[in-house]
């Protein structure tokens, strides 16, 4: 991959992993003081998806240095819908409220946003990463 998309997906995917294990953690840590106000959605599983997808974000953004072939691209590319899907399921499972579902708009604008970020940085690659060795097999 270009370095400098490289650089940029790394990030990307660093900031979004530590942002999903705050989101983890502080889901477990304030679960039991509104268990009362009955959430839609049990905030320890919650949590445990927002720091399991923080911690497989932070291993692609971290691994997206080290390699450079076209399966790391796919597996940037895979991340990136699953993440999503995975927060569309828990929109459609989780929001009850008016004002959550009038935010849907704003939030597939981010998703589409987001998506086509990591396709295009991850679509940026040098020819010489990816392209097959051509071998001169004149004699």
């Amino acid at each position: 991959m270009a370095p400098l998309a490289r650089w940029l997906l790394s990030a990307l995917y660093i900031v979004l992993g530590l942002a999903n294990v705050t989101r983890g953690v502080l889901a477990l840590q304030v679960g039991p003081v509104l268990a009362s106000a009955a959430p839609s959605l049990d905030l320890s599983v919650l949590g445990g998806i927002y720091f399991g997808w923080g911690v497989a974000l932070l291993g692609v953004g971290i691994g997206c240095f080290k390699r450079t072939s076209v399966r790391s691209r796919w597996i940037l590319r895979g991340s990136a819908v699953a993440y999503q899907l995975t927060a569309w399921i828990i929109h459609l499972v989780g929001d009850r409220s008016t004002y959550a579902r009038d935010l849907w708009g704003r939030d597939l604008v981010l998703t589409l946003l987001f998506l086509g970020v990591v396709f295009v940085l991850a679509a940026l690659s040098t020819s010489r990463a990816t392209a097959p060795r051509r071998v001169n097999r004149e004699s």
